[in-house]
């Protein structure tokens, strides 16, 4: 039985096991495993830190703001036409008169003006 990754995991870190110890002292497989895992993490440490320029803050943020009013106009348009075919199949049957259906439709409208007009300054608010 060889030593798993977490076991030499654990002996590059000094936390291993007595028995992994001793393993890789005997087991030339375990060893030669345990010497390419150092070489891989030399290497991955000798790669460059890469740091995105200063300037390009700007269009990354603008870039992402676009994305997430575009998002909430869409989900505001799904949601407002959910909640007309609602109260369209919600209010028609149920109202025999039509003035009683113009009311609750007109009621209806302002309600929706009224969220519209939320949703508008709650974008201005938060600087989309």
């Amino acid at each position: 039985m060889h030593c798993t990754m977490d076991d030499l995991l654990a002996l590059r870190a000094g936390e291993a096991s007595v028995w992994a110890r001793r393993h890789v002292e005997d087991c030339a497989v375990c060893r030669a495993e345990l010497d390419g895992l150092y070489q891989r993490v030399a290497q991955l440490k000798a790669l460059p830190a890469l740091r995105p320029p200063r300037d390009r803050w700007s269009v990354v943020r603008d870039a992402a703001r676009v994305v997430r009013v575009r998002r909430r106009r869409t989900w505001s348009a799904w949601s407002l036409a959910a909640a007309a075919a609602l109260a369209g199949v919600l209010l028609v049957p149920r109202f025999g008169s039509r003035g009683t259906l113009h009311a609750e439709l007109s009621q209806a409208k302002e309600q929706s003006a009224t969220l519209e007009d939320q949703l508008q300054r709650y974008d201005v608010d938060a600087g989309c």
